[in-house]
């Protein structure tokens, strides 16, 4: 998990705050504890970042949104539905509030090339090779390749806009796409079979 900020080898003064603990359940069950880690050390690293000059770069994320209609855009009203949610549009507000050089990155699913078990494309994998594997057609995200995040916040942290960015790829998919291009590029596709099911 991380826990605090970490810098961004560029410029002089420049740093990426990341909160922290990502499993909505988690911080549903620990309310207090993720609070510290989403909320609290985000805020203070960020206060300290901008006292001392530097550019900060919030990563928030989609959770600050309700999911219901899709599509979301920067202009649109935030509505979180979970603690994660609101944890995050805390510490955004808070930032958009601040004096001095911000930007907010919000992101959807960032997919490396590790076996991350949390990562979808290797969490789909896993079900499909289980009998009974149902996807969701009527469940949308996004999937971005984190290095293209990562080039977006760095070109972030080299500028000198203040604002709200999402940053995601485009357009979003379903549970049952994402499983179809498993099945297809897999080597045990023979022993993969999708269900359908809806959300």
């Amino acid at each position: 998990k991380q826990k605090t900020a970490y810098e961004i080898p560029k410029r002089d003064w420049s740093s990426d705050v990341c909160s922290s603990d990502l499993d909505p359940g988690w911080v549903y069950e620990n309310p207090d504890a993720s609070r510290t880690l989403n909320v609290d050390a985000p805020l203070a690293a960020a206060a300290r970042a901008l006292e001392a000059g530097a550019r900060v770069i919030l990563i928030s994320s989609e959770s600050v949104f309700d999911g219901v209609r899709g599509g979301y855009s920067e202009a649109d009203l935030t509505a979180p539905t979970t603690l994660l949610g609101r944890q995050k549009v805390e510490v955004e507000e808070a930032l958009r509030a601040a004096p001095g050089s911000w930007a907010v990155v919000r992101t959807g699913w960032n997919v490396g090339w590790e076996k991350d078990p949390r990562c979808p494309v290797f969490t789909t994998y896993r079900t499909l090779l289980a009998r009974g594997a149902r996807m969701a057609e009527d469940h949308q995200f996004t999937l971005t390749d984190a290095s293209d995040t990562a080039t977006a916040i760095l070109r972030l942290a080299d500028s000198d806009e203040r604002g709200l960015w999402h940053v995601a790829s485009t357009p979003p998919v379903s549970r049952t796409d994402l499983a179809a291009w498993v099945v297809e590029s897999s080597r045990h596709r023979h022993d993969m079979k999708i269900g359908r099911a809806h959300v």
